[in-house]
């Protein structure tokens, strides 16, 4: 069974925040997709979806934001 880059592209928009980093780190080729579909975001979905925002969450949210804020 194949999926196409849409199917992808479409499970990580409506993913939740660990599902989007097990999203991130199966397919390293399309990083630079998924940084533009975050970029295009307001507010990321997965923070809606989110239960709750622990403490662990949103330290991990500012530590990626930081190591990648050059592409911000």
């Amino acid at each position: 069974m194949t999926i196409s880059l849409e199917e992808i592209y479409d499970q990580y928009r409506k993913a939740d925040f660990t599902d989007r980093l097990n999203i991130y780190l199966q397919f390293p080729e399309l990083r630079n997709d998924f940084f533009e579909i975050e970029q295009k975001e307001k507010q990321p979905f997965f923070f809606e979806t989110a239960k709750s925002q622990s403490k662990n969450l949103n330290r991990i949210y500012r530590w990626i934001s930081r190591r990648f804020s050059f592409l911000w």
